[in-house]
């Protein structure tokens, strides 16, 4: 059995999810979705929910027992552990190592050199979304039916930014949040290309950003009602254009709209993902969107009104 130690919001949990079935496919063993990272509280992000609440047929969920008994889908898999029950336990790199050395060609052979090969770690890469891409439309079209479709009656420019836990000290160093009124210049730039388009905002953080943006001064735009989750993914791949930020929830709503859609959205994509350049920045894109260099929120911004 493989498990799966799930961490993160929907955006991280939808990464773990498909590398789940890709691993369960091309492996051919079961997977177990180990949950117990829910248990606790996380001071350095915001609170997470377990939302994948829909699995695939012949998944499992474990709250799990401490460090044993799992493989790393997300974190690097090299320092991981692929455990059989009852007869051995085998290490993921000496697994890699013995393909290597006798030149496998199976295909379960090549999956397991491609997932060692990329750092950061393969799940923060459109490598396993494209290769699920079919099973996971039969699952995200059953659970969120209306994202496979455009917002024909009132289409929109969906404009995505991410604050919340962005702002602590360690993330803002390491992720670092985007300044609204540069994304919201994007999406005006987008409106007047697309027919002078409204402008819908997605934010974990709406009074913050009303804050960084009065509209006096970036001109008009409409907060999202979304209130789950699934609800904002819904809603931003139904944009007729959208500029993500670095987020992957982000990401999904744009593969979502990219490789779904009939008529596929025009994608604006953040460079550098993090608050540095690095592998991300090949890994994650998609060839049908169009990178934009993401300006940083300014350290002399004080937040901490926002704060309390």
């Amino acid at each position: 059995m493989i498990s799966i130690r799930v961490i993160g919001g929907l955006g991280n949990q939808l990464f773990q999810l498909a590398a789940a079935m890709y691993l369960r496919d091309v492996i051919g063993i079961p997977v177990m979705l180990d949950t117990q990272f829910y248990r606790n509280e996380h001071s350095t992000m915001d609170p997470r929910s377990l939302e994948i609440d829909q699995l695939p047929h012949g998944f499992r969920l474990t709250r799990g027992r401490g460090n044993s008994t799992r493989i790393g889908a997300l974190p690097r898999v090299l320092h991981r552990r692929v455990v059989t029950r009852g007869a051995r336990v085998l290490l993921f790199n000496d697994i890699v190592a013995e393909v290597r050395e006798t030149n496998a060609s199976d295909e379960t052979s090549r999956a397991l050199i491609e997932l060692s090969t990329h750092e950061p770690p393969f799940f923060q890469s459109a490598f396993i979304p494209q290769r699920t891409s079919t099973a996971m439309r039969a699952l995200l079209e059953t659970r969120i039916p209306l994202a496979f479709t455009a917002d024909s009656d009132q289409p929109y420019v969906g404009v995505h930014s991410r604050l919340g836990d962005y702002l602590n000290d360690r993330w803002r160093n390491t992720l670092g949040p985007t300044d609204p009124a540069s994304l919201l210049e994007l999406g005006r730039q987008l409106a007047k290309k697309h027919g002078d388009l409204p402008i819908r905002v997605f934010t974990d953080s709406p009074e913050v950003f009303r804050r960084l943006c009065p509209e006096s001064t970036v001109g008009s735009y409409e907060l999202s009602a979304a209130v789950s989750p699934w609800d904002a993914l819904t809603e931003m791949a139904r944009s007729h254009a959208f500029v993500m930020s670095n987020s992957t929830l982000s990401w999904w709503a744009a593969f979502i709209a990219t490789t779904y859609r009939d008529d596929p959205t025009e994608v604006l994509m953040p460079h550098p993902w993090m608050s540095r350049p690095g592998t991300w920045d090949e890994l994650l894109p998609l060839p049908e969107w169009t990178r934009f260099e993401r300006s940083l929120l300014s350290d002399s911004v004080d937040l901490s009104e926002f704060e309390r």
